[in-house]
């Protein structure tokens, strides 16, 4: 349906520069996010398009449904998510004559009312809150231990095995 050239991004085109050329991204129709990357010469090297695609559960045919923004005529699925993601920039591709290579999806999921996202924030949220609370258990051992606490009294005091202190001190 769209394709996505040089001529069709509008004055809504933002422009990054590198070693390796020129990178230039605009919206069509809100829905449409290209990237034309330029050489140092000027020739179009690559455009990169992203879709937005929503995974529905069909119980029925035990398969997720997949629509397409943009694309009100276009639906495909798969037996699993991986299937249905690889059907997705396939008709994506083939609708809009595009090298499938070039088609990036942004993934909605709409199962059973939850909200994928939000546990996705929770878990990267849970893993930073762990790594910052392993960095300060190793330097409240490392404190205790230099202060002549003994290995199995910071262990109680931390609350973990005199293994775990043994660990946590050695270098």
């Amino acid at each position: 349906m769209h394709s996505c050239g040089p001529s069709q991004l509008d004055d809504r085109i933002n422009r990054r520069t590198t070693g390796e050329g020129t990178a230039q991204s605009g919206v069509i129709g809100n829905k449409l996010v290209c990237l034309v990357w330029l050489t140092r010469d000027g020739r179009r090297a690559e455009t990169m398009t992203s879709y937005t695609v929503t995974y529905r559960r069909d119980p029925g045919d035990d398969a997720w449904l997949v629509d397409i923004e943009g694309m009100v005529d276009v639906h495909t699925f798969g037996r699993n998510l991986d299937e249905a993601a690889t059907n997705a920039r396939e008709a994506i591709a083939v609708t809009a004559d595009i090298p499938e290579s070039s088609v990036e999806i942004d993934e909605r999921i709409c199962v059973a009312d939850v909200d994928v996202d939000e546990l996705a924030r929770l878990r990267d949220q849970a893993l930073e809150a762990h790594e910052i609370y392993l960095a300060r258990q190793r330097a409240a051992a490392l404190r205790l231990t230099e202060a002549g606490v003994s290995r199995r009294d910071a262990a109680r005091l931390l609350g973990v095995s005199h293994q775990r202190v043994q660990l946590l001190v050695a270098d």
